[in-house]
């Protein structure tokens, strides 16, 4: 079990790498992956008749969706990371609430004409009434990355209301191979219950309408979505609910801020990348640290940019961000790999509450030591003061620009 993990983690750390820095043609050419568009298409049509949507039914609750083409009878949004989403007013579905039996072969049903296995399907209670939602997903092959697909149907005169998203994940698996490994590690999954029970549709074990690949998996669980939220089905389930109740989803979003980034030079050729959220007090959504990553200019420089920040001090206080995952995993390659192309272990502070470094200080024990620290000098404090105390003194000692200061 030992080589299979260490083999298995060793090629998820090579993925992180081609993810991390957009090396799309490392892992094409180390893993044999076609190019591949990224763009899901919308989910399956259903019938539009008579009735027409609301008028402001494109005043969507979340920010991010871009309505792309809609007309009386159905609207499709997109988003940055490609995701599709649509609504869709229809006069010829008839939803069957009062059978959860009936209603699950109903979802299932819907599933399987798009060769998708169902993930789980339930009612939910909206200001308006009761509704169904329900989530699947495709697998056309090896070499695509899964498609989920979330339905949230609600019944209206004729007809219903339908709302879909549509979201693909990459295609190195991250979530279920980590969670598998991490289960065999712990005794709680062998190798024939693997085999055996990894995959199955969710209400109905023997059920093989199609692909296995396509079925529910234990990695598919909601008590994993906090760890992965970034995965295509934690945004599934993370837009299905925002979906239900248009008011509560507006003032979540009234209290999320956002991540800024500022340049601090301590002395000359001494730059320290300052990333800190917007408005105090107010909470990060999951993944943000990666996203200020992304879009900053916290990169390789090439040669005739200069050596351009070669520290990193990242201010957490009073949002209560809770690092998880891939986001976590993220952050840590990027502090590695950018300490590799400065040639020297590159500094880092994490400044925080007892709220973000208690669990962020478990974490790193348990899953992000070794190798993921060999370039990274890396203090988590509470103290701005200490925060920059530190990156002085890494500098210092790596004969860096600070040792003059």
């Amino acid at each position: 079990m030992t080589w299979l993990f260490w083999l298995a983690a060793t090629v998820m750390l090579l993925r992180a790498i081609s993810e991390v820095f957009g090396l799309k043609w490392f892992e094409r050419e180390l893993f044999g992956r076609p190019r591949q568009p990224n763009t899901p298409q919308p989910p399956v049509q259903f019938a539009t008749g008579s009735a027409a949507l609301p008028a402001d039914s494109m005043n969507l609750p979340m920010p991010g969706w871009v309505v792309a083409e809609s007309d009386a009878h159905h609207i499709v949004w997109r988003d940055a990371e490609h995701a599709a989403l649509t609504l869709t007013a229809t006069d010829t579905l008839d939803v069957p609430l009062s059978d959860k039996q009936e209603l699950r072969n109903f979802c299932r049903r819907i599933a399987e004409g798009q060769s998708g296995g169902l993930v789980e399907a339930e009612t939910v209670t909206l200001p308006t009434g009761t509704a169904v939602t329900f989530i699947y997903k495709r697998h056309d092959s090896r070499e695509m990355p899964l498609a989920f697909t979330g339905m949230l149907m609600i019944p209206a005169q004729p007809g219903a209301r339908i709302w879909a998203i549509v979201a693909k994940g990459g295609s190195s698996g991250g979530r279920e191979s980590i969670v598998a490994l991490e289960l065999m590690r712990d005794g709680k999954l062998t190798d024939a219950e693997y085999e055996r029970a990894w995959a199955a549709d969710p209400y109905d074990p023997k059920y093989s309408g199609v692909p296995k690949e396509a079925l529910r998996c234990i990695a598919d669980d909601e008590r994993y979505d906090s760890e992965y939220p970034d995965h295509p089905l934690s945004k599934v389930r993370r837009v299905l609910r925002e979906l239900e109740d248009f008011d509560r989803t507006r003032e979540q979003y009234a209290n999320v801020s956002v991540l800024e980034h500022d340049s601090l030079q301590l002395s000359p050729g001494a730059a320290v990348l300052d990333v800190k959220v917007r408005e105090p007090g107010k909470t990060l959504r999951h993944g943000a640290v990666s996203e200020a990553h992304n879009v900053s200019h916290l990169r390789p420089r090439g040669s005739d940019e200069g050596r351009g920040h070669q520290a990193l001090l990242l201010d957490l206080r009073r949002t209560g961000y809770v690092f998880a995952g891939e986001d976590l995993t993220h952050v840590m390659m990027t502090m590695t790999m950018l300490g590799l192309a400065h040639g020297a272990p590159l500094p880092c502070a994490i400044v925080a509450d007892a709220a973000t470094l208690d669990p962020l200080r478990a974490r790193i024990g348990k899953a992000h030591s070794g190798a993921s620290f060999v370039f990274t000098r890396l203090l988590l404090t509470s103290s701005e003061d200490e925060g920059l105390a530190h990156i002085r003194q890494s500098l210092a000692a790596s004969g860096g620009p600070a040792s003059t200061v």
